[in-house]
């Protein structure tokens, strides 16, 4: 069974480009909730302008989402009546590796219709074999990635008991979400933009 690797994604940016595209994605989450005929490769195909057939699912998400198959769980547009800028978010899990891939075609298109709309996407390994984070941002993106061996020398991950070897490995969340703030901050104004 593959790992799951949890997302999510934040945009903010202008109101208009941000239900345009959440419009496009919000089908891939009602397709997990089986409210709608729409599959995935459907949603997929068309965030990408793509018409012809898929001849192989396995590739076809491994080149457009990232994964061999995600899910969102959960999507929300936030803004209040009259606000030119709002916040888009997403969140679910893939298999083995986050859906970058699509979630670069999120900002391609919300940055074709709002150059000032910045984005940002954590992840997660499920076993730890990694966490990481991009930021896309003045239309680049910018990672900042973990793997397990990094995780456990700088003290993100440890054992519950350091003196057991079979004790429980603990990630401390906290910390870890600290430090990618603190880099997605200093991602976003090196790039002279802000939030």
């Amino acid at each position: 069974m593959a790992n799951h690797v949890y997302f999510y994604a934040t945009a903010h940016g202008k109101v208009d480009a941000l239900k345009a595209v959440y419009e496009k994605l919000l089908p891939l989450k009602e397709n997990v909730d089986s409210t709608t005929e729409v599959s995935a490769i459907d949603v997929v195909k068309e965030l990408y302008g793509i018409e012809d057939d898929v001849e192989n699912e396995y590739d076809f998400f491994i080149e457009h989402v990232g994964a061999k198959w995600c899910h969102i769980d959960d999507i929300d547009l936030y803004f209040e009546e009259g606000d030119e800028q709002g916040q888009f978010n997403f969140s679910g899990y893939s298999a083995w590796s986050p859906p970058d891939t699509l979630v670069a075609q999120v900002y391609k298109l919300l940055y074709e219709q709002d150059n000032d709309v910045n984005m940002s996407m954590h992840h997660d390994d499920e076993g730890y074999n990694f966490v990481g984070s991009y930021q896309y941002v003045s239309g680049d993106v910018h990672e900042w990635y973990k793997e397990y061996d990094d995780l456990v020398s700088e003290g993100f991950l440890r054992r519950e008991d350091p003196n057991d070897e079979d004790s429980y490995l603990e990630m401390d969340w906290e910390e870890l979400e600290d430090e990618r703030d603190l880099w997605s901050a200093r991602i976003i104004k090196a790039m002279g933009t802000g939030e």
